[in-house]
């Protein structure tokens, strides 16, 4: 068995182990949840993209506006 196979294979069953791991034993079919995020993650992260979002706009209108001989 060649290094590439068997490392493939050993990480397969690990991974299936993990998930296995992860499963609740009372109710399979339930899924596993992870933390979940607070408001104030979710704020910052809606004003994080709408200033990024902003300022990409800006950008390119100041950009094609000088290009262009408008400004």
């Amino acid at each position: 068995m060649s290094s590439f196979s068997h490392s493939f294979f050993s990480l397969l069953l690990w991974k299936s182990d993990f998930i296995r791991s992860r499963v609740s034993a009372q109710n399979p079919l339930k899924q596993a949840v992870g933390n979940s995020r607070s408001r104030v993650t979710w704020l910052w992260l809606v004003t994080w993209h709408l200033g990024l979002f902003i300022c990409l706009t800006f950008g390119q209108i100041g950009f094609k506006g000088r290009s262009e001989s408008y400004f």
